[in-house]
């Protein structure tokens, strides 16, 4: 299908994004000392009129911030500053993949260690431990949906990405993992649904406003 190379680059890119996060967060990304702030100063932050101190409100929470303040920290998606936008995407996913559990987050590392190896049928047996374990890690069943995509089982893949949402109703790279899905199967309006629902949530996925786009023109054009 025509959009499958760029639906297959989305996974690509945000398996990167999560394992480069990964890596940078233990190195101490926000190198700043951030340590003094508040969870609820990091809050009152988002909202200050200073890029600066929004970035540094991003920044605090991707550390200490809890899933209550994701609606807040996904209003800044929207920013009109690109270094806040790319803040705000960077700090969600550091809040989403803290599974606040030291066992949890060693098993989850290597996971993702497996899946840049291409060991998918290793990965998705550590993560099924990892969801034994704490199956509210929304993270955990994410990575698993995307580990079975790249083997083709989007059955499998799928269902996880449901559990995802159910978990996580935010989760826009859930969104666009079931849209990718549905582009497999041919079905355009429900893979046109996910796209839509992602970017209402985070209009910085270029990528997917392409391809709804381009869906958009078809399904309007009664070609699909």
């Amino acid at each position: 299908m025509a959009f499958r190379c760029a639906a297959s680059r989305g996974i690509a890119y945000r398996s990167a994004v999560a394992a480069a996060f990964f890596a940078l967060f233990a190195m101490q990304v926000f190198a700043d000392d951030w340590g003094p702030l508040s969870r609820e100063r990091a809050l009152v932050q988002l909202d200050s009129p200073h890029e600066s101190e929004r970035r540094e409100g991003l920044a605090r929470l991707a550390e200490i911030g809890t899933e209550a303040d994701v609606p807040y920290m996904l209003r800044r998606l929207h920013d009109d500053a690109p270094l806040v936008r790319g803040m705000a995407e960077q700090a969600l996913w550091g809040l989403w993949l803290r599974p606040n559990d030291t066992t949890a987050d060693r098993m989850f590392q290597t996971s993702v260690v497996l899946f840049q190896q291409k060991d998918m049928e290793r990965a998705i047996r550590q993560l099924d431990e990892i969801i034994a374990y704490k199956p509210e890690f929304a993270e955990a069943w994410n990575k698993r949906g995307d580990a079975y995509m790249q083997l083709g089982n989007y059955d499998r893949a799928l269902a996880d990405y449901v559990r995802v949402l159910q978990l996580n109703p935010y989760q826009f790279s859930a969104m666009l993992s079931c849209g990718e899905i549905w582009l497999e199967r041919r079905n355009a309006r429900q893979a046109a649904e996910y796209f839509r629902r992602a970017l209402e949530l985070n209009p910085n996925l270029f990528n997917a406003a392409l391809i709804l786009h381009q869906l958009e023109e078809m399904l309007e054009n009664d070609r699909i």
